[in-house]
Formats: C-alpha cells, sequence, structure tokens
C-alpha cells in the first residue's frame, strides 16, 4: 500500500488539495471503519425530517433530537478518527481500525468541547457582517487535529490553531474556497433530485454526506500536518511519543 508522503514545499492551495485527495484515499483504503462511521452519523442527523414529517403530535420530535445529536456527536468522532487515521499512514502502511476507533473515544469529550467553542466563535464572527466570521474559521481551522493528536484541551487546541494558521490564513481560504467549489456539483445535483423528486432527498443527503465528509476530514488533519512541518515542527515523531 505505502506511506502517505505530504508534501514539504511550502504550503499553497495546490499542494494541498493534491495531499488532501491522497490523504482520503490513504485512510478509507487503510481503514474502512471510517466510512461506517461517516455512514451512521449522517444518517442519524439527516433523519429529524423524515422522522417529524406530518407528525402532528409532536411524539416523533424527542427521538429526532436524540438521534440527530447522535449523529452529531458520531460526527464529532469521525473527524477525530480521520485526524488519527491520517497521521498514522504517515509513518505506518497498515493502520489499526480498533487504534484509530480508540483514539476517537478517548477524546470524544475535548473535541466535543473544541467543535462547539470553534463553531460558537464561527457563529458569534458571521454575526459580524461575515468577515470575523471568516477570519476565526481559518484561524481556528486546525483545532480539531490539534486536540486529537497533541491531546490538547479544548481552550489549548484553539490556540494551538491560532498559532499554527498564523501567516497561512490566506491559504487555508483559498483551500477551503476551492474545497467548496469543488463540492458544489454534488451539493448542486442532489438540490435538483432531491426538489424535483422529495422521496429521494433523505437518501441523496446521507450519499451526499458520506461522499463529502471523507474529503473535508482529511483536509483538517492534512493541513494541520502540514503546517506542523512548515513551522519547523516534527509531524511525526514528536506526535507519535504521546501514544506509545
Amino acid at each position: 500500500m505505502g506511506l502517505l508522503v505530504l508534501s514539504t514545499e511550502r504550503p499553497s492551495v495546490g499542494n494541498l488539495f493534491t495531499d488532501t485527495m491522497a490523504a482520503t484515499r490513504a485512510s478509507l483504503s487503510a481503514a474502512p471503519v471510517l466510512l461506517v462511521l461517516i455512514f451512521g452519523a449522517s444518517l442519524a442527523i439527516n433523519a429529524i425530517t423524515p422522522l417529524t414529517k406530518d407528525n402532528t403530535d409532536g411524539s416523533a420530535w424527542l427521538p429526532a433530537i436524540l438521534l440527530y445529536l447522535g449523529g452529531m456527536l458520531l460526527s464529532i468522532s469521525t473527524y477525530a478518527a480521520f485526524a488519527r487515521a491520517v497521521e498514522l499512514r504517515t509513518r505506518e502502511e497498515t493502520v489499526d481500525s480498533g487504534e484509530v476507533l480508540r483514539s476517537a473515544l478517548e477524546t470524544l469529550f475535548p473535541v466535543a468541547a473544541t467543535s462547539l467553542l470553534v463553531g460558537l466563535i464561527a457563529f458569534v464572527g458571521t454575526l459580524l457582517l461575515i468577515v470575523p466570521g471568516i477570519m476565526a474559521t481559518c484561524a481556528l481551522y486546525v483545532a480539531i487535529p490539534a486536540c486529537v493528536l497533541e491531546r490538547l484541551s479544548a481552550p489549548e487546541a484553539l490556540q494551538r490553531s491560532r498559532s499554527l494558521t498564523k501567516g497561512y490564513r490566506m491559504t487555508l481560504f483559498g483551500m477551503i474556497l476551492v474545497a467548496g467549489l469543488a463540492m458544489l456539483p454534488i451539493i448542486g445535483i442532489t438540490i435538483a433530485v432531491g426538489a424535483a423528486a422529495p422521496a429521494l432527498a433523505f437518501p441523496l443527503l446521507v450519499l451526499q454526506s458520506t461522499v463529502l465528509t471523507p474529503f473535508t476530514s482529511a483536509m483538517a488533519a492534512v493541513i494541520f500536518l502540514r503546517l506542523r512541518s512548515a513551522k519547523g515542527l516534527d509531524p511525526v515523531g514528536v506526535i507519535a511519543e504521546k501514544f506509545d
């Protein structure tokens, strides 16, 4: 299978995109359980609409909300698992799925707290005329992989992300923009077909998330590892010691 080899050049939109594509393939082929996590999270999150449709007495809302919250936790676990899988693939040809899942479970609560803080900061920034929200998103983009791979608390992970992204935030903005444009056709097809055939909306949303989430999950992990390297930090050895 071969190791996942990331570029050692200065991070740019082009080489980050190429590395993300390679990391997505390498992680899924080495740890197929990631796809199961993604599918489960997507199924739970998107089930709230069909479960509550035409529910006049409101009895379906509580189980639907609980299922949604469970899906969100599973989704957060997926990002954590991907971060671990990508890092492992840079130094091992095979990945133990159990190790990946264990790492995701062990960091679930710090990662959930980190995700919540990042979302709140980005939301508040967006309310302040959008631009601050974009700046916050770029500054905190690698907080989750930092939390997982360096075993940091939520505040520490946010600070780590600010430090790593400093000097590269316009590059990250460009990468996020390009990734969004690359995903736009899939999202557009899902919306168009779902509107024309409402019965297909739910399965299409699940399929869309299952297809796109591996790329977005791997992207955060790749950017984190590449920024560590660009800042003169060992992207493999220093992190690996935390798990030995």
